[in-house]
């Protein structure tokens, strides 16, 4: 029996399930996506685009070279002047100060 779960097309040949994601980083007009059995493939499409494929699974993008799966998200840091998130994999990510309230919202729904 095949698992039913749901993948979202990331580029090329690939389609993902967005529990195995744990945040994407732009890297010019391609992008890095971190996985978590540890690995990452580029694939050939933008930040934007795969921002509005993944904008219904949970996924939050706190400054302009970063999206991240909420799910993964292990602390939220925040000082007077910056704010930060540690993911699971222990990266930490800077979110933009625009961004910062919208981001507070999204991981206290998410706790709720």
């Amino acid at each position: 029996m095949i698992p039913n779960f749901k993948t979202v097309h990331v580029g090329g040949r690939l389609n993902v399930n967005p529990e195995e994601i744990i945040f994407l980083q732009a890297d010019i007009n391609y992008t890095r996506v971190f996985f978590t059995d540890g690995k990452s493939k580029i694939v050939a499409t933008n930040l934007g685009k795969l921002e509005n494929r993944f904008a219904e699974e949970g996924f939050f993008r706190p400054n302009k070279s970063y999206i991240v799966n909420l799910r993964h998200v292990s602390r939220f840091l925040q000082a007077e002047q910056q704010a930060q998130i540690r993911m699971s994999n222990d990266v930490e990510i800077h979110i933009s100060r625009r961004r910062v309230l919208a981001f507070s919202k999204r991981i206290s729904q998410r706790d709720a």
